[in-house]
Order: structure tokens, then sequence, then C-alpha cells
């Protein structure tokens, strides 16, 4: 029965780095001369039996077989070094901070940033996680181990970012001042104004990129500090 898995894994396994190609190259050189040589001593066998000398030069077995075996030597030993490296121990700061990031950026949370349309109003206290995040400075929130650092630097930017654009483009809803809307009180429904389909827009993106930040950033962090 074909399995795609399986052969799909095995290709990554002789082609996924550098040196397993090398290993993969020479063991095809190999089965080449092994298959060569094998043709090479029938062929000699052949004239052998009617005591005639082979006109095809016989290329000992055992070079075949060597440079075979050389190259899957050589594959196995660049997928062991490609195998994924288990991550050190996480350090006690990086796993509370990464347990008060979850706090603030909960799935729910998440939902918003992926789903919300900022042509709708939306209450004035959904995005105060962002706010929250967006002004952790300094080295209490930042974590110890350098590549779960990189990642969550970008989200705390984008969360900046995105912070700056809310309070720049939205204002008080005027029937609800508990919610926030990025549309006038003039606002045309049929001819919205250019700058409001721009700023729209903008508040969208930013949103989808703070979501696409926060999505890498849980994707190394998960693998880096395996906590509950």
């Amino acid at each position: 029965m074909f399995d795609k898995d399986f052969w799909l894994r095995l290709a990554q396994i002789l082609w996924g780095s550098s040196l397993t190609k090398l290993g993969s190259s020479i063991a095809v050189i190999g089965a080449f001369a092994l298959t060569g040589s094998l043709i090479e001593t029938l062929i000699a066998s052949a004239f052998a039996y009617y005591d005639k000398p082979s006109p095809v030069p016989n290329l000992p077995i055992w070079i075949g077989f060597s440079v075979f075996f050389t190259g899957i030597a050589v594959s196995i030993l660049g997928a062991y070094w490609q195998r994924p490296l288990a991550p050190k121990e996480p350090n006690p700061h990086d796993i509370e901070l990464l347990q008060r990031y979850r706090g603030e950026f909960t799935e729910g949370r998440k939902d918003f940033l992926r789903d919300h349309n900022f042509w709708d109003s939306f209450d004035s206290a959904v995005l105060d996680f962002v706010t929250e995040v967006a002004y952790w400075r300094g080295a209490r929130f930042e974590f110890v181990d350098d590549q779960v650092e990189a990642p969550f630097s970008v989200v705390k930017k984008r969360a900046q970012h995105f912070d700056d654009l809310v309070g720049m483009k939205t204002w008080p809803h005027r029937v609800a001042p508990n919610r926030q809307t990025a549309l006038p009180d003039n606002h045309d429904e049929w001819q919205p104004h250019p700058q409001i389909v721009k700023s729209v827009n903008e508040l969208n993106q930013a949103a989808r990129e703070l979501l696409a930040a926060a999505d890498e950033f849980e994707r190394v962090s998960k693998f880096r500090i395996p906590i509950v």
C-alpha cells in the first residue's frame, strides 16, 4: 500500500540537508557502479564459458559496494545532524514571563485580532491586552532564551504599532461611549471618505500582522519552553 507520509519523510531524510544530498548522490553512484560490476561479471562469465576473453574490462565488485555503503553512511550522518535538538531546561524567568504573556494573549483575544473588521465598532476594553504588552519594556520583560526573545520582540513592536494606530484612528462612539469606532459621526455609509477607508484598512492590517507575530512566537515558545 502506498504510504505518502513514509515516502515524503524518506525524501526529507535523503535530501533534507547538504550532507544528506551528498551521501545520497554517492550512494547512487555506488549503485550504478555496482550494477555495472554485476553486468561486467555476467558478460565475463559468459565469455569464459566459451573460453573467450571478455571485451569488457572487469571492475572489482567491491568498489561498487564500498561507494554505495559510503554514501548510505554519509546520508545517515546527515540525517542525524539535521534532527531537531531538544531544548535545554527552560529558565524559570522565561516560564513565568510566558505564562504572564499567555494570560494576556488568550485565544479569545487573538480571535478578535483574527476576525474583527474595523468598519464595526468594538468594546473599548477589548484591546487592553495589546496596550499592556506593547509597553512591556526593560530586562524584566525579556526572555533569557535568545531564540524565544527574537520573535517576542516582534510581537511587542507590532503591538506598539497597532496600539498607536488605535489611539490615532479611533474614538468613543457617539451613541455608546464605552465603544470605539473608526467612523466619524458624519460618515456616509454609501460613499465613505477615502481617508476613512485607508484608516480602516490600516487597522485591519495591523491587527492581522500582530496576530501573525503572536502565532510565530507561540510556535517557537511552545517548543523552547514546553510548559502546560
